[in-house]
This record gives structure tokens, C-alpha cells and sequence, in this order.
């Protein structure tokens, strides 16, 4: 039996264990009300891929496998010159280990019906070996193409080139090497068929090199295939 001298000790008590348990409770909300950790994620690797390039020429006669041996590294570009009213077109064309061209050309550009566009002009062609350091030449170069839209994916084109014979070169005994050769500038007239979907081109084009290497009085025929991926 509890006598009335023990209710103040144990409201005391009652007192006490209530803060305690109540600060004990604030603690554990303290330490149970955290904020989310938010991680950044970023790749490791970045690959940046601009085009991928596949090259197949294919040639119809006998002549020569030179195509398929020597990888070529190419440079264009085109640049419109507004006070002569005139486009600047410059490729440098390379083939490891065997040598390479560099051609300037002034040309110029009309636009006809449906959208059809010719190209015509006037160049510099410079052509050597990495054989011979004196087989340097140069020659005039003319131009024409033709290019003609069939659909919104499809582009059909025709171009013609003239090259003259040296008007220099280093090693004037040295006229064979270049002269014929598909892998350089020459006499010659292509027509092209030219797909484009996405990313992806595909151009396929016969080319008809006149009096090709031997310059016997037979043509040089070849179908080039290429296809550019873009990433």
C-alpha cells in the first residue's frame, strides 16, 4: 500500500523517465532524418568517331592490281571566293609508301532546272613519287561535272577531266610513271550514282580512263564502290 509520502518521489520519477525517454526520441529522429546522397555519373571512355570510309575499286581488265595495294589519304576542301566570284578547290591526295598529288582548281558553279548543277574549271596539277625525288611534274587540268538529283536519296552525276601533258617536270627522261595510272589525275570521264541514307553513303561510278598505262589505244575501265559511316 503506497502512502501519500511516496506520490511526490514518484512523480519525480514519472518526471524524469518521461524526459528521458522523450530526449532519447528527438536523438533518434535526429539521426534517422538524413538527406538522400545523390551520385554523379559520368562515362570513363568517350569515344568520338567521326567516318568510316570503305573504298572497293574493282577493274575489268588485266591492267593492273595497283588499286588495291596502296592506301590513300585524302585532303579537300572548297572555298568560295566572293571578288572574282569563283570557287577554290584544293585536294591533296597521298598513297603510302608510293607517293601522291596535290591539285589547285579555280572553277564556278550554275544552278539549272530541277536543281541540277554544272561545274566547270581551270587547274594546277602537281604529281610525284616517294621512288624518285626528281620525278616531279606539273600540268593544266580542265573540268567539267554534272550533277542531277533523282529523289530525296538518290543522285545521279557525270565528270569529265582533261589533263595535259607536262608543262614541268624535274626528270624530263622520266614520262612514264604517272602517265595512264589510275591512281593519279588522267584523261578521263566518270559517271556516279550516289545514295544517302541517315548516315550512311554508298557511291558506286564507272570510270573510263583513255589509252590507261600502256597508252596502247585501250581504255582502262574500272566500277568504283565506297561507302562513308557516319558516327
Amino acid at each position: 500500500m503506497t502512502t501519500n509520502k511516496h506520490y511526490p518521489f514518484s512523480l519525480l520519477f514519472l518526471l524524469f523517465t518521461s524526459s528521458v525517454f522523450a530526449q532519447f526520441e528527438n536523438n533518434l529522429k535526429l539521426r534517422l532524418d538524413f538527406q538522400p546522397i545523390e551520385l554523379e555519373l559520368s562515362p570513363i571512355l568517350d569515344f568520338n568517331i567521326g567516318e568510316l570510309e570503305l573504298t572497293k575499286p574493282l577493274v575489268f581488265n588485266k591492267a593492273n592490281d595497283t588499286l588495291n595495294v596502296f592506301p590513300d589519304i585524302d585532303l579537300e576542301s572548297r572555298q568560295y571566293i566572293k571578288e572574282l566570284g569563283l570557287y577554290k578547290r584544293q585536294l591533296v591526295r597521298t598513297f603510302v609508301t608510293l607517293g601522291g598529288y596535290e591539285w589547285v582548281n579555280a572553277e564556278k558553279t550554275h544552278d539549272f532546272w530541277d536543281n541540277t548543277k554544272v561545274t566547270y574549271g581551270l587547274g594546277l596539277l602537281k604529281s610525284y613519287t616517294y621512288v624518285d625525288p626528281t620525278s616531279t611534274q606539273y600540268q593544266i587540268t580542265a573540268n567539267l561535272e554534272i550533277e542531277q538529283p533523282i529523289n530525296s536519296w538518290l543522285t545521279a552525276s557525270g565528270k569529265a577531266m582533261y589533263v595535259s601533258n607536262p608543262i614541268y617536270k624535274f626528270n624530263k627522261s622520266n614520262g612514264t610513271l604517272f602517265k595512264g595510272n589510275p591512281l593519279f589525275m588522267q584523261n578521263e570521264a566518270e559517271i556516279n550514282l550516289n545514295a544517302h541514307y541517315n548516315n550512311v553513303m554508298v557511291d558506286i561510278g564507272l570510270r573510263s580512263i583513255f589509252n590507261g598505262f600502256s597508252g596502247g589505244g585501250k581504255n582502262l575501265n574500272l566500277i568504283n564502290t565506297r561507302m562513308t559511316i557516319g558516327f
